[in-house]
């Protein structure tokens, strides 16, 4: 694991490396070309801890909060795509058919979170960041399947999804919102 502080997110410097010239070469990481985020999955945790206020201001200052940060880890790989993964509309019809006790029992989500998912989604758009929804599934579902057809390409997770891990490999990693840090192999 590589933790990063909030200004070197996704770049690797030699002296940061164990380098041995001997040993075969593998990918040295300096910037991503793809930055996937898991709207869902960083909007929920950080509508959690912003200040419980009246809609649509609590709204807006998670989406400020979100973008903040994605758009420093956008600043800091230029020419990378970013792309927002959502949640389709009837995101749990997969796996419910698969497990029909699946998140069965799980204390359900403050109703205003809708306005956070919704100005972030908004704010998306007017960046010009590529949205991807997927129907019936959920957002990780969805970024698990991009993320291994972008093989060998270098792209970072945005997410707080420990489930993601599966996905990591010397050419996808995946960085925690809440604590800035990058998970590599």
């Amino acid at each position: 694991m590589y933790n990063t502080d909030d200004t070197s997110c996704g770049v690797y410097e030699e002296e940061d490396l164990d380098f041995d010239p001997s040993a075969p070469q593998t990918f040295t990481l300096t910037t991503y070309d793809w930055i996937i985020v898991d709207g869902p999955g960083v909007v929920h945790p950080v509508h959690a801890m912003v200040d419980p206020g009246p809609e649509p201001d609590r709204a807006k200052q998670v989406s400020r909060t979100v973008w903040n940060r994605i758009d420093e880890l956008a600043g800091r790989n230029p020419g990378c795509k970013v792309v927002m993964a959502w949640d389709g509309k009837h995101n749990r019809a997969f796996r419910n058919t698969l497990n029909v006790s699946y998140k069965h029992g799980r204390v359900g989500r403050d109703p205003s979170i809708r306005y956070a998912l919704a100005e972030v989604f908004r704010q998306a758009r007017t960046r010009g960041y590529v949205q991807i929804v997927f129907p019936h599934y959920e957002a990780d579902d969805g970024i698990a399947t991009l993320a291994k057809e972008l093989a060998g390409q270098r792209v970072l997770i945005v997410s707080e999804d420990h489930d993601l891990y599966q996905l990591i490999t010397p050419t996808i990693h995946q960085h925690h919102f809440r604590n800035s840090t990058t998970q590599t192999p």
